[in-house]
């Protein structure tokens, strides 16, 4: 009887021990637990006078894998300009991959492939996944947007494709809402600015413009009378 009950110990041992390698192994050579994700970050340093200098980035994206281990390793490759790029287990940080990408002006989709160097696996590839980075919003960066950053519109990832104009009449329905001095278009550019102090002073531009019409023919009328 104590044979018999040793024997089933050591046979239930056993199969829990069969049945944890197995699981082990089964999860190394699916990677169900890998995710992958991305995160974005801005640099305005990186612009001048409003304009994105060439050769300058100023939005990043990077995309995580997380959840690998040891024994992956992974490729990235992306729909842009299809290059494929390899990151083994020497660049995990506390089993996640990153990977930087700066191409913001359009919408990019990444398939990332995981495998393994687990010889207990069938198959090296064990998983793919896909992800998409999307495309920034265009008025993003518009001045007016850095003074309402709570507004819908001027969202990162914000999808639209109205013109300028209708842009701003929704900025200053946002504004009026808010009780905020509405804008207009020339607001982002010396020459709409100059434009629009005229247009709002009306009587001392045209003092202003007179006197300097006069300036201007009392020195002629001068030059005329010395050559003479």
């Amino acid at each position: 009887m104590i044979i018999l009950k040793r024997i089933i110990y050591y046979l239930f041992i056993f199969l829990c021990i069969t049945f944890c390698n197995n699981v082990y192994a089964n999860d190394n050579c699916l990677a169900n637990a890998v995710r992958v994700d991305y995160t974005y970050k801005e640099d305005f340093n990186a612009l001048k006078n409003k304009k994105i200098e060439k050769d300058k980035v100023f939005f990043y994206y990077y995309i995580n894998i997380t959840n690998l281990n040891d024994s992956n390793y992974i490729t990235i490759k992306n729909n842009y300009n299809n290059k494929k790029v390899k990151i083994t287990s020497d660049n995990f940080k506390n089993g996640v991959a990153t990977y930087e990408w700066t191409v913001f002006n359009k919408e990019v989709e990444f398939t990332i492939n995981i495998y393994t160097n687990d010889e207990t696996c069938t198959n090296q590839k064990i998983r793919t996944l896909k992800l998409i980075t999307p495309k920034l919003n265009n008025y993003y960066l518009d001045d007016q947007c850095r003074k309402i950053p709570d507004f819908e519109m001027c969202q990162p990832f914000y999808e639209t494709d109205i013109n300028y104009s209708e842009f701003y009449n929704s900025v200053n329905v946002y504004r009026k809402k808010h009780k905020m001095k509405t804008v207009s278009e020339f607001d982002t550019t010396k020459t709409g600015k100059i434009l629009d102090f005229l247009k709002n002073n009306i009587f001392s531009s045209t003092v202003f413009i007179v006197i300097i019409i006069g300036l201007i023919g009392i020195i002629i009328s001068k030059n005329k009378k010395i050559k003479s």
